[in-house]
C-alpha cells in the first residue's frame, strides 16, 4: 500500500463540475464519495457499467451497492476517509451485479482510493480510480489452465514411456526400427542392454549391428532380413550375438515391414528377446529327460497314462512298463486286458482303486501282483492320479509303475532277520543298539528304556543323540576310541563310560560292539549293547573306599594295634602306631615279638607280665605302665587287651591296643600342681572367692569373703548363701534365678560382670561386683563366684557424671551469655524437628546477627562489646515464648528455635518483637548505645525437612536482609538460592578475573563549572566477563569486600591508572590527576602507602598525579588508624577526598582534622535542585562549609545544563556528570581532545588541576 493526499479542493462539487467532463472519458472507472456515508457525487460511465447502470448519483454507497458488504471494500472507504491516507489494490475480486438479470457476477479490479480534503485540510470524501481486468484475468486463467493440461498430458506420456521401458526391461525384450531412406537405426534401451551396448556412442548403425552377430550366423541373418525387405510379411528367426564383453547370447528377432501409400517398403521395425536362459533351461530338460529314462530303466520304473476323452481309452505305456510286462514296445492295453494281467486275488484291489480315483479323484498307490506275458508272477507298485479339466471333471489318469519284486524279496528276508533279532534283544536285559555309518542312523531296543528311561519317540535316530548324553569329561575318550576302532582292523569294540538318565543321573555303562562291513570290507554298520553296571561300580567303589578307610585310619590313628599269638611268640599284625609310640620299625618286633616286653620299664615289667598270664586264661586286661624309647625318652601307655577264643573255648590269638597317655599324665600332673597353686591364690587374694553347688550352700569362702562379710569360713560353710549375704528385700528374686539355673541350667548371671547390693554379718549393707562362672564337676556342676566391694568406685563413678554433667554443660553452653552454643542446637534441634512433624504445627528457625557489630567492638572496645552480647542475649530471651529456644551462634550471630507455631505469621511477628527489643537503647557502663539487626527465617517443614538445610535456608535468608538495608528480617524463598549461587558464581569469576585484562578502566572528565575544562579525571572500574558479560560495579566491588578480594582489586586498579598515565605522557597527551576509590580494607591491610610509592616509582610519576577517595562512613570506621595512613598519602603529594559527602553519619568535628583537599556533594543532593529547596540548601551549605574550612567541591552526577547553573551561582567550582562527559575508554578521541585542551597540549598538570589538587 502507498498513502497520498489530493490536493485541497474549494468544495467536493466545485471539484466535480471541474472536472465531471475530464473524468467522464476517462479510460478507467471514476468515482467520487463525500461523506462519511460515501453518497455518490460522481460516477463515469465506465463505473456505472460495473455497477449494473443502476440509479447511484446522491445516494449512499451502501444503500447503493449492498452486495459489497462483508467484503472488504467499504471498510476500505472508511479508513481513507478516517485516517485521510490513500489505499491502492491490485488484482482485487468484487462480486457486484452488474448486468440486468441483476445476479453477482465476480468481477477483478485494479483501482486507487484517495483522500478529498477542503480548504481547511479536513477529509470531505474520497475519490476512487480504477479499472476493470476482469478479461485480463479471465485470458491469464484460461492460459495457465492450458498450460497446466500440457504439462499433464507430457507427465502422462512420460509416465507411459516409462512403463514401456520398464515391461521391455522386465521382458527383456528391446525395439528397433530400420529406416531405408537414411539407413538409420532407432533403438530402445533395452537393444543397448541385450547388445552390451552405450546409448549414445555412435553404434546405432547397420555394420556395427552385424559386427556382434556370431560369424557363423551372419550369412543367415541377412537372407531372412533380406526375406522380410522383399515383403514376404512378419518374419521370425534365431541368431547368436558376440557381446563386447566376450559373451555369447542367443537372440530371437521378428520384424515386419512398414510401406508408403505406393507400397514401397520405407522401414523394418522390429522386436529382439535375449532367449539365452530360456534355450538353456529347454536343453536341461533334454538332458533330465534322457537321464529319468536312464532311471526308469534301472530302477525298473515306468509312466502309463489313461486318456478317458478317446472314444477306445487306451492304456499308454511307457517303453519301461512295456518291458516290465515282456511285451512289445508301444503296446496299448485295454482296461480289461490290464485287469487279465493282474493275479486274480490282486484283481479286486486294482479295480477299486480305479474306480475310486474316476468316481472322486482320489489317487493310489498299491502293491499288486501280475503276470507277465511269459507267465511269470511279479510285484509292481502302481501309482495313479487323476487329471480335471476346467470343469472340474476328471479326463484323464495318468501314473507310474515300478517292478519290486526283487526289493520285496530283500525285505521279506530282513524282516525275518529282524524277527529273530528282536527276540535276542527283547531276552537280554542290555540296550541293543545298530548304527548305519553310512546315513548316520540309530536303532535301540526297548532296553534304553528299560536301563535309562528314554522312550523311542525321545531319542532321535542318529549318533548325536548318543554322545551327547555321554558325560562330558567321557564323550572326547569314547569318540577318539570309536573312530579308532571303524579305521583300523580290529573285530570288537568295549567301552566304559557315564550315560546321562532321563532323570538327569548318570550310569556306569559296559558298551560292547562290533563293525559289519560290505562286500570291499567298508564298515557299513556298528552293532552293539550297553549294560548298566552302576551297582557293580558302586560295590567296587565302596570296597575300595571301605578299603582304603581302614588304612588310613590304621596309618593315621595314634594307637597301635596288634594282633598276635597267646605266647607272643608270633605277630599277626601291627599298625605304624607302634613306630610313632615305641620309636621302633614294624619289621623289628615281627621278628622279635618279645622285644615289646624289654621296652617297659624293669620296674613296670610285673605288670605287664602279670597281664599276659590273665589274657592266656581268657581274661580281658588294661594295663598302665612307662617304656622306654632308643632315643632315651621314658613315655606312659595304656594297654587294651582282648582274647580271642577257637570253637574249643581256647585262647587262639591276642589283640588288642596301644596307646600313648603320656600328655594325659602331665596334663594331670600339671593339674594337680595347678589346684595346689590356685587354693594358695585364693586365699591371698583380696577379692572375695565363693562358690556354691546346685542347692546355693557354701562349698568354698576364703579369707577375703571373711573379711568382706564378717563371716569365719567355718561358720559360712554349708550354709545357703542368701541367708548370708543377700538382703531381705531381693532374696526372692535371688531364690528365683538359682531354682531357674538348677531346671535349665542357664542363669543371667553366669559369665557376665554384675553389680548388686549385698549384707554384711552385721546387717550392713554394701554395692558389691560379682563375676560367676559354672564348673563342671564329675559330682555335678557347681558356681564360683568372685566379689568385690564397689562403694569406693561408686562413690567415684557418682562424681565422675556431675563432673560430666558439668563438662556437658560448659560444652554445650556459651560462658558469655550462658545461652546454648551451636553444639547444643545441633545435638536439641533434630528433637525439635521431630515434636513439629509430630504435632503438625510449625518450627521457624530466626538466624540473627547484630548490624555493624565488629565497628561497635572495634570503636568501644572488647569489654563494652561483652556486655552489649549479654544485653542482646537477655533481651532476646525475654523477646521470646517460654519454650522457644536462644541459642548464640558465635560472635554477634544468634539463633531462635520457635516450635508449636500456627502459621508463618507468627514467626513474623515474633520477628518483629525481636527488632523493636533490640532498638531500644542499651547503656553499658554509662555509655549508651543503639543498635539494629538483621534476621533472616526458614520454616519447618516448607523450607527443609533436617537442621542442616533449615540453617543453612536460614543463613541465606539473613543474607538477604543485610543486601535490603540491615534492621529487617527476611523469610527463605527458593529463588534465594538462586540468588546466592550466582553470587558465588560471581566471586568465583571474579577471583580469576582479577590480574586479567577482563578488569579494565573507563575514565570521567571532573570539569571547571566556570570554564567547562577538564581538570581531573575519575577512574571508574569496568569488568567485562567472556560469558557474563559486562558486570557493573555496583554488584562486582560489594562481592569483593565480602571475599575479601577488594585489596587485591583495589591494587590492580592503581596500577591500571599509573600505566595510563604513562601511557599518556608518552604519547605527548596532557595529564592531569587521576582519582581512584579507596576502600576500607585498603586502608586497614592494603599497604596503600608502600603500593602507591612503588608504583610512582615504576612509572615515573608525580604523586600528585594521584588523588583518592573515600567515603566519610569508610573513614569513621576506625578513625585514628584511617587517619594515620590519609596523613600519610598526603604528605606524600597525593590528593585526597571525600566521597558522597553529607551520606554518612559522622562528627563534623572530625571533619577539620581530616587531611582532604576536596568534598564530593553526593548526587542524591544534586538530582533533585531544581524541584527540591532543601536540597538546594544541603548544597549551598556544604560549599560554604568547604569555602570555610579551605576545601574545594565537586558535585557529582551533573545530568541537565539547569543544575550546572545553579551550582556555578552556589559557588561549587567543579562538576562531573553524563552532561559534562560520559566514562570512556582511555583512547576515546573525544577524551584525547579534551585532555589536550586542558591545557594547550602541556605535559605538565594544568593550574586548575592544580588547583583542585590543592587545599588546606
Amino acid at each position: 500500500m502507498t498513502k497520498q493526499d489530493t490536493r485541497p479542493a474549494d468544495t467536493l462539487d466545485e471539484l466535480v463540475r471541474g472536472v465531471a467532463q475530464l473524468l467522464e472519458q476517462a479510460p478507467g472507472f471514476v468515482a467520487i464519495f463525500a461523506g462519511p456515508d460515501h453518497v455518490v457525487r460522481f460516477a463515469n460511465a465506465s463505473f456505472r457499467r460495473l455497477v449494473g447502470e443502476r440509479d447511484i448519483i446522491g445516494r449512499p454507497l451502501r444503500d447503493c451497492l449492498p452486495e459489497l458488504e462483508g467484503q472488504g471494500y467499504f471498510a476500505m472507504l472508511d479508513a481513507v476517509y478516517a485516517r485521510g491516507e490513500g489505499v491502492i489494490g491490485e488484482g482485487l475480486t468484487a462480486m457486484v451485479r452488474s448486468t440486468a438479470d441483476g445476479a453477482l457476477e465476480q468481477r477483478h479490479v485494479d483501482f486507487t482510493c484517495q483522500p478529498l480534503r477542503g480548504p481547511d485540510g479536513e477529509v470531505q470524501g474520497v475519490f476512487v480510480e480504477g479499472h476493470d481486468v476482469t478479461a485480463r484475468k479471465r485470458a491469464e486463467q484460461e492460459r495457465n489452465a492450458l498450460l497446466a493440461r500440457e504439462q499433464a498430458a507430457r507427465r502422462e506420456l512420460e509416465i507411459v514411456n516409462e512403463r514401456l521401458r520398464t515391461a521391455q526391461r522386465i521382458a527383456r525384450v528391446g525395439s528397433w526400427e530400420h529406416r531405408l531412406e537414411d539407413d538409420s537405426l532407432i533403438w530402445s534401451d533395452e537393444v543397448y542392454r541385450i547388445l552390451g551396448l552405450t546409448p549414445g556412442s555412435d553404434c546405432e548403425r547397420l555394420e556395427v549391428f552385424m559386427s556382434l552377430v556370431h560369424p557363423e550366423d551372419r550369412q543367415k541373418l541377412r537372407e531372412e532380413y533380406d526375406r522380410a525387405l522383399r515383403g514376404d510379411g512378419r518374419v521370425e528367426y534365431e541368431y547368436r550375438i558376440i557381446r563386447p564383453d566376450g559373451e555369447v547370447r542367443i537372440l530371437l528377432e521378428r520384424a515386419e515391414v512398414r510401406c508408403d501409400s505406393s507400397g514401397r517398403v520405407v522401414a523394418v521395425s522390429g522386436t529382439v528377446q535375449d532367449i539365452t536362459e530360456r534355450r538353456a533351461a529347454e536343453e536341461r530338460l533334454r538332458r533330465s529327460e534322457a537321464l529319468v529314462q536312464i532311471a526308469g530303466r534301472v530302477a525298473r520304473l515306468g509312466g502309463w497314462a489313461l486318456d478317458l476323452a478317446d472314444p477306445d481309452p487306451r492304456f499308454e505305456w511307457s517303453d519301461e512298463v512295456c518291458a516290465i510286462y515282456e511285451v512289445p514296445v508301444g503296446t496299448r492295453p485295454t482296461m480289461e486286458e490290464v485287469l487279465e494281467l493282474c493275479a486274480p486275488e490282486w484283481r479286486v484291489k486294482l479295480i477299486a482303486a480305479f474306480e475310486s480315483c474316476l468316481r472322486e479323484g482320489v489317487g493310489f498307490d498299491l502293491e499288486v501282483q501280475v503276470l507277465s506275458a511269459s507267465g511269470r508272477r511279479l510285484w509292481v507298485r502302481m501309482l495313479g492320479q487323476a487329471v480335471r479339466d476346467e470343469h472340474g471333471r476328471v479326463t484323464r489318469l495318468e501314473g507310474a509303475l515300478q517292478d519290486v519284486t526283487a526289493p520285496r524279496a530283500a525285505q521279506e528276508t530282513l524282516r525275518k532277520s529282524e524277527e529273530r533279532f528282536a527276540i535276542v534283544a527283547k531276552a537280554t536285559s542290555d540296550a541293543i543298539w545298530d548304527w548305519n555309518l553310512e546315513n548316520d542312523t540309530v536303532w535301540w531296543n526297548d532296553g534304553m528304556q528299560k536301563l535309562f528311561g528314554y522312550s523311542a519317540a525321545e531319542l532321535e535316530p542318529d549318533s548325536r543323540s548318543w554322545t551327547e548324553r555321554i558325560h562330558p569329561d567321557d564323550a572326547e575318550r569314547i569318540r577318539a576310541s570309536i573312530q579308532s576302532f571303524i579305521e583300523g582292523t580290529e573285530a570288537n569294540w568295549v567301552g566304559e563310560y557315564r550315560f546321562r538318565r532321563k532323570d538327569g543321573s548318570y550310569a556306569s555303562v559296559l558298551d560292547r560292539a562290533f563293525l559289519v562291513r560290505d562286500s570291499t570290507g567298508r564298515p557299513v554298520r556298528m552293532v552293539g549293547s550297553m549294560a548298566d553296571i552302576s551297582q557293580q561300580k558302586l560295590a567296587e567303589e565302596r570296597i575300595r573306599a571301605s578299603e582304603a578307610r581302614l588304612r588310613e585310619m590304621a596309618d593315621n590313628i595314634e594307637d597301635m594295634f596288634y594282633s598276635r599269638t597267646a605266647d607272643c611268640t608270633r605277630l599277626f599284625y601291627v599298625s605304624p602306631g607302634f613306630e610313632r609310640i615305641f620309636g621302633r620299625s614294624c619289621q623289628s618286633l615281627y621278628e622279635d615279638p618279645q622285644s615289646l616286653v624289654a621296652a617297659v620299664l624293669p620296674e613296670d615289667r610285673p605288670t605287664l607280665v602279670d597281664g599276659m598270664q590273665r589274657l592266656a586264661a581268657g581274661e580281658q586286661t588294661e594295663l598302665y605302665y612307662r617304656i622306654l624309647r632308643p632315643d632315651g625318652e621314658v613315655r606312659w601307655v595304656r594297654s587294651r587287651s582282648y582274647p580271642v577264643l577257637n570253637e574249643q573255648g581256647q585262647v587262639e590269638r591276642v589283640v588288642g591296643s596301644v596307646r600313648d597317655i603320656t600328655a594325659q599324665v602331665l596334663a594331670q600332673e600339671r593339674l594337680q600342681e595347678s589346684e595346689r597353686r590356685k587354693s594358695a591364690i585364693l586365699e591371698a587374694s583380696l577379692d572375695a572367692c565363693i562358690s556354691i553347688d546346685q542347692e546355693g550352700r557354701v562349698i568354698e569362702w576364703n579369707r577375703a569373703a571373711e573379711r568382706l562379710f564378717g563371716y569365719e569360713r567355718e561358720a559360712a560353710m554349708g550354709r545357703d548363701l542368701a541367708e548370708l549375704i543377700v538382703p531381705q528385700r531381693i532374696c526372692r528374686r535371688h531364690s528365683e534365678g538359682l531354682d531357674r539355673y538348677v531346671r535349665t541350667g542357664m542363669s543371667e548371671a553366669i559369665g557376665k560382670r554384675i553389680e548388686i547390693p549385698a549384707r554384711r554379718a552385721d546387717g550392713s549393707e554394701f554395692p558389691i561386683e560379682l563375676a560367676a562362672v559354672r564348673i563342671d564337676l564329675p559330682t555335678g556342676p557347681i558356681i564360683t563366684a568372685f566379689v568385690r566391694d564397689i562403694t569406693e568406685r561408686k562413690r567415684a563413678e557418682r562424681q565422675a557424671v556431675e563432673h560430666q554433667r558439668r563438662l556437658l554443660q560448659l560444652a554445650h553452653h556459651d560462658s558469655l551469655t550462658k545461652l546454648p552454643n551451636r553444639l547444643q542446637l545441633q545435638s536439641s534441634l533434630p528433637d525439635a524437628l521431630e515434636r513439629a512433624r509430630r504435632s503438625g504445627r510449625l518450627l521457624a528457625l530466626l538466624y540473627i546477627d547484630v548490624d555493624h557489630f565488629k565497628h561497635i567492638n572495634d570503636s568501644q572496645g572488647h569489654g563494652r562489646g561483652d556486655a552489649l552480647l549479654q544485653i542482646i542475649a537477655q533481651r532476646l530471651r525475654h523477646t521470646v515464648g517460654r519454650h522457644d529456644v536462644v541459642v548464640r551462634m558465635g560472635g554477634d550471630e544468634f539463633v531462635v528455635v520457635a516450635g508449636e507455631l500456627p502459621d508463618r505469621t507468627a514467626a513474623e511477628s515474633l520477628a518483629g518483637r525481636i527488632l523493636d527489643s533490640l532498638r531500644s537503647a542499651m547503656c553499658s557502663d554509662g555509655v549508651t548505645l543503639s543498635v539494629t539487626a538483621s534476621i533472616g527465617i526458614s520454616v519447618f517443614p516448607d523450607d527443609g525437612a533436617d537442621p542442616e538445610m533449615l540453617l543453612k535456608h536460614a543463613d541465606i535468608a539473613l543474607y538477604q536482609a543485610k543486601e535490603r538495608g540491615r534492621n529487617t528480617f527476611q523469610f527463605f524463598t527458593p529463588d534465594m538460592n538462586s540468588r546466592l549461587m550466582e553470587r558465588v558464581v560471581l566471586e568465583q569469576a571474579l577471583r580469576r578475573a582479577i590480574g586479567t585484562e577482563q578488569i579494565y578502566l573507563e575514565y570521567q572528565p571532573i570539569v571547571d563549572v566556570a570554564s567547562g575544562t577538564t581538570v581531573a579525571l575519575e577512574a571508574l572500574l569496568r569488568w567485562r566477563h567472556p560469558e557474563l558479560g559486562a558486570i557493573s560495579p555496583t554488584r562486582c566491588v560489594p562481592v569483593a569486600e565480602e571475599c575479601g578480594a577488594i585489596v587485591e582489586l583495589g591494587n590492580q586498579v592503581l596500577r591500571l591508572a599509573c600505566r595510563q598515565l604513562d601511557e599518556w605522557r608518552r604519547a605527548d597527551v596532557p595529564l592531569v590527576p587521576v582519582c581512584i576509590d579507596l576502600s576500607p580494607k585498603q586502608l586497614d591491610r592494603g599497604r596503600i602507602q608502600e603500593t602507591v610509592a612503588e608504583l610512582c616509582r615504576e612509572f615515573e610519576l608525580e604523586p600528585s598525579l594521584l588523588g583518592f577517595e573515600i567515603t566519610e562512613s569508610a573513614v569513621m570506621q576506625h578513625v585514628e588508624r584511617h587517619l594515620a595512613v590519609l596523613h600519610s598519602l598526603r604528605r606524600f603529594g597525593c590528593r585526597i577526598g571525600i566521597d558522597d559527602f553529607g551520606t554518612g553519619y559522622s562528627s563534623l568535628s572530625y571533619l577539620k582534622h581530616l587531611p582532604i583537599n576536596t568534598v564530593k556533594i553526593d548526587r542524591a543532593f544534586v538530582r533533585d535542585m531544581a524541584t527540591d529547596g532543601n536540597d538546594v540548601a544541603i548544597v549551598s551549605a556544604i560549599v560554604a562549609m568547604a569555602q570555610t574550612l579551605g576545601l574545594r567541591t565537586v558535585a557529582e552526577g551533573v545530568e541537565r545544563p539547569e543544575q550546572l547553573a545553579q551550582l556555578r551561582e552556589l559557588g561549587c567550582e567543579f562538576a562531573q556528570g553524563y552532561y559534562l562527559g560520559r566514562p570512556m575508554q582511555p583512547d576515546a578521541p573525544a577524551l584525547i581532545e579534551r585532555l589536550r585542551s586542558s591545557d594547550g597540549g602541556s605535559m605538565t598538570v594544568s593550574r586548575r588541576a592544580l588547583r583542585l589538587s590543592g587545599g588546606r
